[in-house]
This record gives structure tokens, sequence and C-alpha cells, in this order.
């Protein structure tokens, strides 16, 4: 199964505007989850800052990517350890069943201790 991002989506997270935004609201955060406070937050990721995840807390959509007051607006925004963001996404089933967001903010398959092993016989 393969994930592919709406490409307005992924055309807004690559702009000047929501990086130069994402960038600046973590860092106002001081890097830390608003979720668990960083209980879930991995100390072996480096650098530190690369396993959040700043989160529209009113999902983009095609009907309103377009508008700032939604897309780029800081009070719509919410500082997520990888972690959280994965739990956020699943219940409001952004992602399909079995998959997660990573470090880098990329789709995975979530793999479970029995597919490692059957991969590795």
């Amino acid at each position: 199964m393969q994930f592919e991002r709406d490409p307005r989506k992924t055309k807004f997270y690559n702009s000047k505007a929501w990086r130069r935004l994402a960038k600046h609201y973590a860092s106002s955060k001081g890097y830390i989850c608003e979720q668990c406070r960083n209980k879930y937050a991995k100390s072996d990721i480096k650098p530190f800052y690369k396993q959040f995840h700043v989160h529209h807390k009113i999902e983009l959509t095609a009907e309103n990517i377009d508008n700032p007051d939604i897309a780029l607006n800081e009070s719509n925004l919410m500082l997520l350890c990888q972690h959280c963001h994965n739990v956020v996404t699943t219940q409001k089933e952004v992602l399909a069943p079995g998959l997660e967001f990573d470090e880098k903010g990329m789709v995975r398959k979530i793999w479970v201790k029995e597919e490692k092993q059957s991969r590795r016989s």
C-alpha cells in the first residue's frame, strides 16, 4: 500500500511561509510537546527537534488550504512529538490503519515484532 499526499498539501508544506511559521511556532513552544510535555519524546533522535511536528488542529483540506486564517494561523497550530502526532492523526483517521508518521514527517508502515521476525527468517 502506498500513501500519496495531495500535491496541494505538499506544495503548501514546502512553502517558505509554512516553513518559517512552523519553525517559529516550534521554537516559541521550546520544542515541548503540547500533548505529553515530552513524556514520549525520544532522546536518541538527533537532532532532537526533528521528532516534532507542527500540527493543524483543523485539518487542511482542499476547501481551506488557501485560507491563511486556517493554514497559517498560530491559534490553529499545536506542537506534537512524533508519538503524539501519530496518535492524533490516527484517531482522526488521517492515516490508514497500520501507518504512522516517522521523525521526518513521512508516512511509513507500522512494523510489529512478528513482522520483523518473519522478515529475518
